[in-house]
């Protein structure tokens, strides 16, 4: 063999680990697992209503990004809500040092 077979055959096991992940990523699925807390708090705000669940995702395999939840409330007597979960915005700062030239 060459040296440039070597280079080669370098080169094609370069690609080696990105084929690994394409293929994990396209064959293997999330579990997601939910834990609620047994009680919510239900009521009505000047900002009008409001449920608190407490919960925690736990995920297997892969990354989680939530972006939307709504609970469909339901009473006997056969009215019905829907509630939309409000997202967490996080502002990132930015701090600036003055030149020390």
């Amino acid at each position: 063999m060459s040296a440039t077979d070597w280079v080669a055959i370098v080169g094609a096991l370069a690609w080696l680990p990105h084929l690994i992940e394409w293929f994990a990523k396209f064959f293997l699925s999330a579990t997601i697992r939910l834990v609620a807390s047994r009680t919510a708090e239900i009521g009505f705000t000047t900002l009008g209503p409001i449920f608190n669940l407490r919960l925690a995702f736990s995920v297997t395999q892969k990354d989680i990004v939530i972006s939307q939840i709504k609970v469909r409330l339901r009473h006997e007597s056969g009215e019905e809500r829907l509630l939309e979960w409000q997202g967490i915005v996080q502002h990132l700062g930015q701090m600036t040092l003055p030149n020390s030239a």
